[in-house]
């Protein structure tokens, strides 16, 4: 499932770059008003493919804020929201939208708390299917981070132009549909095919982002993809996010030109105008 919430901001703020985290804590305090034994089992431990996993998955991803550029300004420290229409993408295919709606946590008047900022909903829509993925055409709305460990104990993160990026980050969705069913999908074929002339493009920066989070520097995609896949693997992604780090924000992606995603949203989360020491290229 994932859910469109349209917000209404009472008063203009002023937000860091690097909030990805506080939207996070806002989503388990928000499930933990709903459920606070979910919202501790999601924080402290999550899905597992086994009781013994170490490896484990929140099940849950998100996007960053959203609103029309009129409305907000790239300054020093941050983005500056003037008040009006803020957008938010939310997916899950576990529990944890289903908690927030079925107790009434996320309906149209109640309110969400993200920094000093207090964001009234309007509007919620649910959707419940992905679009098809046939060769379809795919835009990020958060970075997509391919990580895999090397020998020595630490972790590359792939660039979008490797090779081995794609296969990576569908090993990582077969490992979340075992988390999450027990079993491996009937048709598991997964490419996503970024777009050259993007990449090359000088100003896109080779399609990367360094992300921090708390500190914790990552590097992602973040450039619009084909992607060809199953039905199966596609509503996997579609609830999960791609890749890695997906309950920090990052992996979610939406089809290009997917209804009520108006353009005037387009590149106004916090990882698209970041500043440049945010906007690194390298691999860590």
């Amino acid at each position: 499932m994932r859910l469109h919430i349209s917000f209404d901001l009472r008063h203009n703020i002023e937000l860091p770059f690097d909030h990805h985290h506080a939207l996070q804590a806002c989503i388990y305090a928000a499930v933990g008003r709903a459920n606070s034994a979910y919202a501790s089992f999601l924080h402290d431990r999550g899905y597992a493919e086994r009781e013994d996993s170490v490896k484990t998955s929140k099940l849950f991803c998100f996007g960053g804020l959203r609103a029309p550029a009129e409305n907000r300004t790239i300054t020093a420290n941050g983005i500056r929201y003037e008040s009006g229409p803020i957008n938010w993408d939310l997916a899950s295919p576990s529990g944890v939208l289903e908690e927030l709606l079925a107790c009434n946590v996320l309906q149209p008047g109640s309110h969400l708390n993200i920094h000093s900022a207090e964001l009234i909903i309007r509007h919620i829509r649910c959707d419940p299917s992905p679009p098809s993925a046939d060769n379809s055409p795919y835009r990020c709305l958060s970075p997509i981070v391919a990580a895999r460990g090397r020998p020595d104990g630490t972790t590359e993160y792939l660039r979008p132009d490797d090779p081995e990026f794609s296969q990576t980050v569908r090993a990582n969705l077969l490992w979340k549909h075992r988390v999450m069913y027990g079993n491996e999908p009937q048709d598991s074929q997964f490419e996503m095919r970024f777009s050259q002339s993007y990449l090359q493009n000088p100003r896109s920066r080779g399609g990367t982002r360094l992300i921090n989070y708390k500190g914790i520097r990552l590097v992602g995609a973040l450039a619009p993809f084909i992607l060809t896949t199953s039905p199966e693997m596609l509503k996997l992604a579609w609830e999960c996010g791609l890749g890695s780090r997906n309950s920090m924000g990052l992996g979610m992606v939406e089809a290009a030109g997917q209804s009520g995603q108006s353009s005037r949203y387009a590149g106004s989360n916090q990882f698209e105008r970041a500043p440049s020491a945010l906007r690194t290229a390298s691999v860590l």
